[in-house]
């Protein structure tokens, strides 16, 4: 009989939630079962506001992500690759009188990270600078290499979901190497270390330089997600000027001999980055 009764009461408790009015009157008990049934209403009355308090919470904290994360910020881990000219014309003349094949210029790979707070952009850049190799009949190789280091600043002109266009502010600094090697003849065996140097040799001449310049950048956003990341491809051309350098040095000494080596007054190149969103705070 009481199973029934609650039964009941709870069919009409249910009905007259959907219903406009609250109609309880066909809900007769004594006190004991009034009791019992205000029991179980209590627990399930808790249990729906513990139910309503999660999804509110959820809701907020979903909202909070959302309205924190910015669209238009990332942060990214770039790889890119440059095409590098190079002036040397005094090496190239010293060489090509002493039989050398002879050519300018280099290619640079590198990889940095990208901050992009709206619509600035730090960024901080590694690159490792290789030229052709120059060999001549006598078993003798030069090649010109280096290394760049850089900062950028850049504010973006469009900020749109699919394009950024930026120009920028560089520092860095430069290093340059000139390697000199000449290798031992094919079957060439030595019986004295002395012997050594008048056919196998090796010169590595290196300076630094701390240069400033500016470009600017093009970038689509060829996978993109509002609140996730995605991928950006890029395209960036600049120029440089050196501020101040030093001289070669061979193990740490200086030498008094400079080739006229310059590298990366100008620059192109193809950027690749792959972002995550952050937030604004």
């Amino acid at each position: 009989m009481n199973k029934l009764f609650l039964l009941t009461a709870f069919f009409f408790i249910s009905q007259s939630v959907l219903a406009q009015d609250y109609d309880f009157t066909g809900i007769k008990a004594d006190k004991e079962e009034r009791y019992e049934l205000l029991e179980k209403i209590k627990r399930e009355r808790e249990y729906l506001d513990s139910l309503s308090y999660v999804r509110k919470l959820d809701s907020l904290g979903r909202l909070f992500d959302y309205v924190n994360t910015d669209t238009s910020s990332y942060l990214a881990f770039s790889v890119h690759v440059e095409h590098v000219p190079g002036e040397y014309d005094k090496l190239l003349n010293e060489l090509s009188a002493n039989g050398f094949n002879t050519s300018e210029g280099a290619i640079a790979f590198g990889y940095g990270f990208t901050l992009k707070k709206r619509r600035f952009i730090h960024e901080f850049d590694f690159n490792i600078i290789w030229g052709d190799k120059m060999k001549s009949d006598n078993r003798e190789v030069v090649q010109v290499s280096g290394v760049n280091v850089s900062y950028i600043f850049g504010f973006d002109l469009l900020n749109t979901s699919k394009f950024s266009l930026f120009p920028f502010v560089t520092v860095h600094y430069q290093g340059t190497e000139l390697e000199y090697t000449r290798n031992p003849a094919s079957g060439q065996s030595y019986d004295n270390l002395l012997d050594l140097p008048a056919d196998i040799s090796h010169i590595a001449l290196r300076k630094g330089a701390f240069r400033v310049g500016f470009g600017g950048e093009i970038d689509y956003y060829i996978s993109k997600s509002n609140r996730a990341g995605g991928i950006i491809l890029g395209f960036r051309y600049g120029m440089n000027q050196t501020v101040s350098e030093g001289n070669y040095k061979s193990e740490k000494h200086e030498v008094d001999y400079d080739p006229e080596i310059t590298l990366r007054d100008s620059y192109f190149g193809l950027v690749i980055k792959f972002y995550g969103r952050t937030s604004f705070n």
